[in-house]
């Protein structure tokens, strides 16, 4: 029986350093679906910020997908993720990840 989860939230960040004050809305977008038993297609659009060597305790994946985000402090970036996992048996694990 095909199993199907969507989804939706917006993150705020608000960030003071050395004087500057920043303040971003972030939204992310998921649907995880199990078409199968055994078959897991996950989809998620992320936006976030670009917070330097900050730490945070907001979750940083959605439906278990985490975006690549770069280190440079170049700005925001906005990623589309799509994996595939499929469980052939007991010992026999795929997947394929694309992110853009």
């Amino acid at each position: 029986m095909a199993q199907c989860n969507r989804g939706g939230n917006l993150f705020g960040d608000w960030v003071r350093q050395e004087g500057d004050e920043e303040v971003n809305f972030n939204p992310r977008f998921w649907i995880a679906w199990e078409p199968t038993a055994g078959q897991y297609l996950r989809a998620a659009f992320v936006k976030q910020a670009s917070l330097g060597d900050l730490n945070t305790l907001a979750p940083i994946a959605t439906v278990g997908l985490r975006a690549d985000y770069p280190q440079d402090g170049s700005g925001p970036t906005e990623t589309t993720i799509v994996r595939w996992d499929a469980e052939w048996s007991k010992r026999l694990f795929t997947s394929v990840q694309y992110q853009h």
